[in-house]
C-alpha cells in the first residue's frame, strides 16, 4: 500500500509536468500562429510605417478606425477580410466601377489589398 501511495505521487507528478509542459508548448504554439497570421500580410504590405499611413488614408473616409462618421461611405471596421479583400480587388480591376475607390486603390499591391482587408477584420466596433 504505502509502495502503491509513491506510485500515485510519481504518476501525479510525471502527468503534471507533462500537462505544465504541454499547456506552455500549446500556448507558444498559439501565440506565435495568432501573430503570423495577424501580421503575415501586413508585414508584407512593404513596411509598418507604409502600411499606416495606408490605414490613414482609409480612415480619410472609412472613419480613423475604421467606423465612418460619413453615411456616403461605409465603416470597414469589422468587415470579413473575404469581402474587403475581393472587393477591394474589383475596385482596382475596374470590375465593380467607382471612381472614388478606383483612385485610391489603383496603385496598391496585392499584399497591401491583403494586409488592409486583414486589418480591417480585426478591428472592433467602439461606436
Amino acid at each position: 500500500m504505502h509502495g502503491g501511495q509513491n506510485f500515485r505521487r510519481f504518476g501525479t507528478l510525471v502527468i503534471s509536468r507533462y500537462m505544465d509542459l504541454a499547456s506552455s508548448c500549446c500556448l507558444i504554439s498559439c501565440v506565435l500562429t495568432g501573430f503570423i497570421l495577424f501580421s503575415s500580410n501586413i508585414a508584407r504590405a512593404a513596411d509598418l510605417e507604409d502600411f499606416m499611413e495606408l490605414v490613414e488614408t482609409c480612415g480619410g473616409c472609412h472613419g480613423e478606425q475604421g467606423i465612418s462618421e460619413i453615411p456616403e461611405f461605409p465603416s470597414s471596421a469589422m468587415q470579413k477580410a473575404g469581402y474587403l479583400e475581393p472587393t477591394l480587388f474589383d475596385f482596382r480591376s475596374g470590375e465593380r466601377p467607382t471612381e472614388t475607390m478606383f483612385y485610391f486603390v489603383e496603385e496598391l499591391t496585392d499584399e497591401e489589398i491583403k494586409g488592409l482587408a486583414e486589418y480591417y477584420s480585426q478591428l472592433k466596433r467602439c461606436k
